[in-house]
């Protein structure tokens, strides 16, 4: 009798270990949306010269997977020191022709996003498929989005 209540004991702790691990590998939707931080920092203009610190300027995550509708939040944290753009980059050269040419800003673009303000995009409108997008002010900062 006595062991059978000790493996009856660890049921729970394995039901709560797979739920565990099934909440962190899901992708389902989110009800607050995904969300993408926007990371700069005191760097110099590149037009002033060469400063390392620019190559920490990023979208984190840099890609991203949402649900067709989920929305997408770009914050930019009151500790930023610049604002940014969000804004999609379609590919106006047909197949792989290269160089290849590209226009922004004809599916979203977010405006300039001022340090401690947010963007949300709503995916709705998207056709499944991947989206790259860049910082118009700040071309090095890139990243993607795939609507499923």
């Amino acid at each position: 009798m006595r062991i059978q209540f000790r493996w009856l004991g660890l049921v729970p702790v394995l039901v709560l270990a797979a739920a565990a691990l099934w909440q962190a590998t899901s992708e389902g939707v989110s009800a607050q949306g995904r969300h993408v931080t926007i990371q700069d920092n005191n760097a110099l203009d590149p037009r002033v010269g060469f400063d390392p610190a620019q190559g920490r300027w990023q979208f984190n995550p840099t890609n991203i997977l949402v649900t067709r509708g989920e929305p997408v939040v770009f914050n930019s944290p009151p500790s930023n020191a610049d604002p940014h753009t969000v804004t999609d980059l379609l590919r106006t050269t047909p197949g792989t022709t290269v160089p290849a040419s590209f226009t922004g800003g004809t599916r979203f673009d977010s405006g300039l996003i001022q340090p401690g303000n947010s963007f949300s995009l709503d995916t709705g409108p998207l056709a499944p498929g991947n989206y790259p997008y860049v910082c118009r002010l700040h071309p090095w900062m890139n990243g993607e989005i795939t609507v499923r």
